[in-house]
């Protein structure tokens, strides 16, 4: 999965919904840190358990290292209790581009239980 790819899946939003409420952006915006500190370790299942470390408690998992960002980010909207239809005003967490591209098939050594720390940019409104 390309990086464009990656984002487009992250951002994927309900377009059959109603306008947003630009006062739900800003305290939805309040809510979102400005970086994540991740732990990735491989589960005994042969997946992968994402921890995010400034968010106590939230976690998540996936069978496929391609899908790391993408859990991490829908991890962080569940936890915060962000409705999906507001992603696209938010900037997804991702690491830098080649970073990404390493995720293609298995989650690179150094980052399994080295951690990680990613940032976002925030959408302007």
């Amino acid at each position: 999965m390309s990086f464009a790819e990656i984002i487009k899946k992250i951002l994927a939003i309900d377009t059959s919904a109603p306008a947003l409420d630009k006062q739900k952006i800003v305290e939805y915006r309040g809510r979102i840190p400005k970086m994540l500190e991740l732990v990735i370790v491989e589960s005994q299942d042969g997946g992968y358990v994402i921890e995010i470390k400034n968010l106590p408690g939230c976690l998540s998992q996936t069978d496929r290292a391609r899908d790391v960002f993408t859990c991490i980010n829908n991890a962080l909207y569940t936890y915060l209790e962000i409705p999906g239809q507001y992603a696209s005003y938010f900037g997804p967490f991702l690491p830098e581009e080649g970073v990404v591209a390493q995720f293609a098939d298995l989650v690179p050594a150094n980052f399994v239980r080295g951690g990680m720390v990613i940032q976002t940019t925030y959408a302007q409104l």
